[in-house]
């Protein structure tokens, strides 16, 4: 999931991701928040990659079928409200369609 939930919720807390970005690459301190944020996403992908965890809802043997309703639970408990990014049901399965493959 981190990798599409990276891609759609950086936007909205640069600062946040741009202090991931710059641990693992201090070399990002010269450049803006903006940028520096997108490359935390790219970070995090090799990162996860590296230590075989770039996986997929898929290879956790979650059926595709159960996409959307894994959506609808979601939004049981009140923790969704506190992600920086506001998000509704589309986007959720969106994510989660995205997240199945592992992209």
């Amino acid at each position: 999931m981190y990798p599409a939930i990276m891609r759609f919720t950086y936007k909205a807390s640069p600062q946040k991701f741009a202090a991931v970005a710059r641990l693992f690459d201090p070399s990002l301190e010269g450049i803006s928040d903006e940028l520096a944020a997108g490359k935390a996403c790219e970070i995090i992908d090799d990162f996860l990659e590296k230590i075989d965890l770039k996986i997929g809802l898929k290879d956790l043997k979650i059926p595709e079928e159960s996409l959307q309703e894994l959506a609808e639970a979601s939004f049981v408990l009140p923790d969704y409200k506190s992600h920086p990014r506001k998000v509704n049901f589309e986007e959720v399965y969106e994510l989660l369609r995205q997240s199945y493959n592992g992209v």
